[in-house]
């Protein structure tokens, strides 16, 4: 079955709901549960990025037109 993506303005891929789970990364039987629905391909994993690396990401994309240094 193929499903096709939602597009939205500047052909940025849409995102119908976020889900966040909190588990034990320890616990075997959670993690392979995790990984099983991973692999049916409906759901993508998203890391979390730190604010640095979200910031640096705006600089590199030109919406920050200024940079303000400490002394």
């Amino acid at each position: 079955m193929h499903r096709e993506k939602l597009k939205g303005i500047n052909n940025e891929e849409i995102i119908m709901a976020t889900i966040i789970l909190d588990y034990d990364a320890r616990n075997v039987q959670a993690k392979k549960a995790l990984d099983f629905i991973l692999s049916l391909g409906l759901f993508q994993k998203k890391e979390k990025k730190s604010s640095f690396e979200r910031a640096m990401k705006d600089i590199e994309k030109g919406k920050v037109h200024r940079l303000i240094t400490p002394e």
